[in-house]
């Protein structure tokens, strides 16, 4: 049931603008995948050395959808709006 996670009780709000925005702190070393809902359009980029996101190079989240994404302890997440409005950005870890 490698596919069956639960809250790993971190959970990051950072605001996505008009240029691209590094959430502060890495992913913990005992995370599998994150949760990412947004309050509005943005394209987000998970790197381990936190790289910029940018329209060309992201994946698009539509607004106020959970993503469930899989990733590793010490990966970096950015985000950069993708229409006029800024937007804020959740991320909670999970793991199995």
């Amino acid at each position: 049931m490698a596919d069956l996670y639960r809250l790993n009780n971190f959970n990051y709000t950072f605001t996505a603008t008009d240029s691209s925005v590094l959430l502060s702190d890495a992913i913990s070393a005992q995370c599998n995948a994150i949760i990412i809902n947004a309050s509005e359009p943005v394209f987000i980029k998970i790197t381990k050395h936190g790289d910029a996101a940018t329209s060309g190079s992201c994946g698009y989240f539509i607004k106020d959808w959970p993503h469930y994404i899989r990733v590793s302890g010490g990966d970096r997440v950015a985000g950069l709006r993708a229409g006029s409005s800024n937007s804020v950005v959740y991320v909670t870890e999970l793991t199995e």
